[in-house]
């Protein structure tokens, strides 16, 4: 059985590579509909290990019958994620009988190699007032994150705060679905990872452990390529086009002059 140490003890993971300690570890998506099946791309059941995507699957409910249901499970043969918690939070915010069995739904994490499931929930937006919240949080691992990627495919207006979010123990991944007639739909897939140096994400990191995710700290007496810290760096350049605090009188090239005195034409 393969285990891993405390994870508080763990020295930084430093690519995908790392991903192979958890290969066991499986998300799972049943993604099916429950009316017109035109409305519901990329149907049934799937599965991905730790660190790789979802299959896409494809968000287009509208004023055909009925829509799409959606519901998760995670399967921990070897108990690598002891104390993660996962859950997706669905509601709606205009007429909620477009957000079927809205809701938290905790997203189970079994130590079996078949999944226990989430309860599912219904998407079934169109012409009626407002849309469905997706919100997917975790809790209770640090050295653990979700991605979620959500894009349209056709009119951007359908799929809010589109692109991909990462979802840690301190910050939700969230998406507004509002499909209707309009041209297109939402694609939607998901990763369990662990964080690593270099994924863009400065979580549990710092400017000193992890330069290319993390911005140099303010104040630390250093002034680092692209940093903007006065106390590190000291005021801006003169001719940067802002008129900065302490620039009215001293920079002509980016405050201006009136009437023969310095005058400040813009602050930053």
């Amino acid at each position: 059985m393969a285990c891993l140490a405390d994870p508080a003890a763990e020295s930084p993971r430093t690519g995908a590579t790392e991903q192979a300690l958890d290969s066991s570890v499986a998300l799972h998506e049943n993604f099916f509909p429950d009316g017109d099946p035109g409305q519901c791309g990329g149907t049934g059941m799937q599965s991905a290990a730790m660190g790789n995507w979802t299959s896409n699957v494809f968000i287009d409910a509208d004023n055909r019958s009925g829509g799409c249901q959606q519901q998760f499970g995670v399967t921990d043969p070897e108990g690598l994620l002891a104390g993660l918690s996962l859950a997706v939070n669905f509601f709606g915010d205009g007429d909620a009988g477009q957000c079927g069995n809205s809701g938290l739904h905790p997203i189970p994490i079994t130590n079996a190699t078949t999944p226990s499931l989430s309860t599912p929930y219904g998407i079934d937006t169109d012409g009626r007032s407002g849309g469905c919240w997706q919100v997917f949080s975790l809790s209770g691992r640090s050295d653990v994150v979700m991605d979620v990627q959500f894009l349209p495919t056709g009119d951007g207006g359908q799929c809010g705060n589109s692109g991909t979010q990462t979802a840690t123990t301190d910050r939700n991944a969230s998406f507004r679905i509002d499909t209707d007639n309009r041209s297109g739909g939402c694609t939607e897939r998901l990763r369990l990872r662990r964080p690593f140096c270099g994924d863009g994400l400065c979580y549990n990191e710092s400017f000193g452990s992890c330069p290319s995710d993390c911005p140099p700290p303010c104040g630390d007496g250093i002034c680092s390529p692209g940093e903007t810290c006065f106390a590190d760096c000291g005021p801006p350049p003169c001719g940067d086009g802002f008129c900065d605090a302490g620039e009215i009188n001293t920079c002509p090239m980016d405050c201006g002059v009136c009437d023969g005195r310095f005058c400040e034409l813009g602050n930053r």
